[in-house]
């Protein structure tokens, strides 16, 4: 449980997450937004390369499969799911894409951490991690940074605003020694 420092620092300051327990699916294929668009409640469709939107994947009778936060690239899909989750949800994309140019894969070598709080932009900032127009930027809303190595999503976490850099472990564990 945490204690009331803890929950200052996070509703006050800024609090660091180390690894977060979530994995990555990338989606490729010129079907993918109607695909994805179409088997999770989250719209895809609607939403603009560098954006994201929050969804879960169901099964036909409506049971949750897995919670995802789904970022449009422009040339993939970023799919975020919850740890040891990145293989049975890709596995069931794959299931359902029948007839569509879609493919879906783990990938392996991508980590992330959060940066949360409302000084969560200037103590990246202070480590290097420019946020830019994400600062202020809409929730979900993500972008590359350093010749692709690192990548920054703006999110909304245990009730605080913050962010997600997540990239190759050792890029992130660069990011997190500057922090």
């Amino acid at each position: 449980m945490p204690t009331t420092h803890d929950l200052d620092r996070l509703t006050h300051r800024a609090v660091l997450r180390a690894d977060e327990g979530r994995e990555l699916i990338v989606a490729t294929g010129a079907d993918r937004v109607r695909f994805l668009n179409g088997i999770v409640t989250g719209n895809v469709a609607g939403t603009p390369v560098g954006g994201g939107c929050h969804a879960a994947l169901l099964t036909t009778k409506g049971h949750v499969v897995s919670e995802m936060w789904i970022f449009v690239r422009p040339d993939d899909i970023w799919i975020v799911v919850d740890a040891g989750q990145a293989e049975p949800v890709a596995a069931a994309l794959a299931r359902y894409a029948i007839m569509d140019d879609f493919a879906a894969a783990p990938r392996r070598d991508f980590t992330l951490f959060s940066v949360l709080g409302p000084e969560s932009a200037a103590c990246l900032t202070a480590a290097g991690v420019d946020v830019g127009p994400l600062a202020d930027g809409a929730k979900l809303g993500h972008v590359d940074m350093g010749a692709g190595e690192l990548w920054l999503a703006r999110v909304r976490q245990l009730g605080v605003d913050g962010f997600w850099l997540g990239g190759a472990p050792s890029a992130v564990a660069g990011a997190w020694a500057r922090l």
